[in-house]
């Protein structure tokens, strides 16, 4: 579990099997940029925004067939 595997999955084994692995964090977490307001409910975007822009913009990607998966916890 110490090497992120809990909330990214087997990175390694993902790519080796042909997969590209993007990690998202959204608005204002983590090396996002942007702002989070409140809790996302209250005068924020709300999260599932960011989730369905963010799964959006992957499918878009020249890499991508249109096809995305997700893993983890979070």
């Amino acid at each position: 579990m110490r090497d992120g595997c809990i909330e990214a999955g087997d990175i390694a084994r993902v790519v080796r099997e042909g997969y590209v692995h993007v990690i998202g964090d959204m608005r204002g977490t983590g090396d996002s940029g942007g702002e989070m307001i409140g809790n996302y409910n209250f005068g924020g975007v709300p999260q599932g925004q960011d989730l369905y822009d963010a799964i959006e913009w992957v499918a878009a990607q020249p890499w991508c067939d249109g096809n995305v998966g997700m893993i983890g916890i979070s």
